[in-house]
């Protein structure tokens, strides 16, 4: 057999190969059990560290940990919406996350203007767009940090533009993980959270007791003469994949080959979007099972314990594919910066979030400070550690404002260019400002707007 086609099998080997290390760590070392570390993240960071991304004693083809992610990504938003969630999903909560997800991302292009302002007054040799790429490799999608860069590298001589905007990108992904872990250890303390029992050995070492009554994982749906029920509800929701990824690349393929670039972004982008359309469609999926009474034939327990080896092997793929690369153009801007920014994060995502949602939630924290430093990924590792099942639907609201953000978020695309037009202090002001007013319009405007109708969130 070929050794392309062996590829991926190695790398799913590797992936389970270090989830059982990890585990094994987990269950004899103190230390982590104390910090809660999930195995799947500690397994992640061995595989970058041992593998292509560090020491380079494993062989992984480059892209293959990315491309799987997509994959289970969007496996996994198929199984969330095929399950369903422990309370109903609410159109106003979505639009809460979005409102957040803007104002904050608003707060991270002033931040970053902020900076680049404070450096041209010092006199330092710096592209005035250098701070807007913090909240492009942060907060939005890789794509779009990558084109603006390219751009003004090609048509503004913005020196190392493409490598600059990759590791705020790269930052981005590692203060998620980082920094999200700090979170949670910090909120162990503000939050009772049943995740958390630091005296059940069963929770601290990840692993029941060898004669410690065992929880059934589900029922059996199906018939084995005919099917096995997990095979059976692999069939389902791999038939859900087929539809959803067919879908997604014909439209995303007919913006692409319309010619126009701006288009031709706005295809990848959309093709980025993976995991709403397989949300979307494993929420279609269950009410037609409804509809024709077929229901009866998924099983809850079934779809957690399919969605615990998703979500277990996404993590892991997504920290091992982190690409510790980082620029040598104002490599200390980059890593100032970008701490800079995390840190801030870790303060203010907390207090905003409470007052958009006026409640505390340690679960709408964690997404949106993932999402804000790293994608939908970190998200969702993050909301895994406090939410084992991913019952509460915060993990379909911030899918779901993840996608609702590129449009609130659009203006914002548009503040960052203008500290170009003269390329001076006087146009980052300008551009800092104004994007401080949008950030607040959005953060003051939704709170007047629900205060004044009384919804309680």
């Amino acid at each position: 057999m070929g050794e392309a086609l062996l590829s991926p099998v190695f790398t799913f080997g590797y992936l389970c190969l270090f989830l059982v290390i990890a585990s094994a760590l987990r269950s004899k070392l103190s230390f982590l059990q104390k910090a809660f570390i999930p195995s799947s993240i500690l397994a992640g960071f061995l595989l970058l560290l041992i593998g292509p991304g560090v020491l380079g004693l494993i062989n992984i083809p480059e892209g293959q940990l990315e491309s799987l992610v997509y994959v289970l990504l969007t496996i996994l938003f198929i199984v969330l919406g095929l399950r369903g969630f422990s309370s109903p999903l609410k159109g106003r909560e979505v639009a809460a996350q979005t409102a957040l997800l803007t104002t904050l991302l608003a707060f991270l292009g002033v931040l970053g203007m902020a900076f680049a302002f404070l450096l041209v007054l010092f006199r330092l040799d710096l592209f005035a767009g250098f701070g807007s790429l913090l909240m492009l490799g942060y907060g939005f999608d890789q794509v779009l940090a990558l084109f603006f860069a390219g751009f003004w590298e090609k048509e503004l001589a913005f020196t190392g533009g493409t490598g600059i905007a990759y590791s705020f990108v790269v930052f981005g992904f590692l203060t998620a993980y980082i920094f999200g872990l700090v979170a949670i250890f910090r909120a162990r303390k503000k939050y009772k959270i049943e995740a958390f029992q630091e005296d059940d050995p069963f929770v601290l070492t990840g692993f029941a007791a060898p004669h410690e009554k065992k929880e059934p994982w589900g029922t059996v749906t199906t018939g084995s003469q005919s099917l096995g029920t997990l095979a059976y509800h692999a069939a389902i929701i791999g038939t859900i994949l087929l539809v959803t990824l067919f879908v997604v690349r014909l439209v995303s393929y007919w913006m692409i080959s319309s010619g126009s670039s701006s288009m031709v972004i706005i295809g990848e982008v959309f093709l980025n979007l993976n995991f709403l359309f397989g949300l979307a469609a494993g929420i279609a999926a269950r009410k037609l099972l409804y509809r024709f009474a077929a229901a009866h034939t998924i099983d809850r327990g079934t779809l957690n314990q399919i969605l615990g080896l998703l979500v277990d092997l996404m993590i892991v793929a997504a920290v091992a594919s982190i690409p510790l690369v980082i620029s040598s153009i104002h490599a200390w801007a980059i890593i100032l910066l970008s701490l800079l920014a995390a840190f801030l994060l870790l303060i203010l995502v907390p207090r905003v979030t409470e007052k958009i949602y006026g409640s505390s939630s340690l679960e709408k924290e964690l997404v949106t400070f993932g999402f804000l430093t790293g994608n939908i990924t970190s998200s969702l590792a993050l909301l895994r550690i406090v939410d084992p099942e991913l019952e509460s639907p915060d993990a379909a609201n911030i899918a779901w404002a993840g996608g609702l953000v590129l449009i609130t978020g659009l203006p914002l695309l548009y503040l960052i260019n203008i500290p170009l037009v003269g390329n001076s202090a006087f146009y980052l002001f300008l551009g800092l400002l104004l994007t401080a007013l949008y950030g607040a319009a959005w953060y003051f405007g939704w709170r007047g707007f629900w205060s004044r109708r009384g919804f309680p969130l």
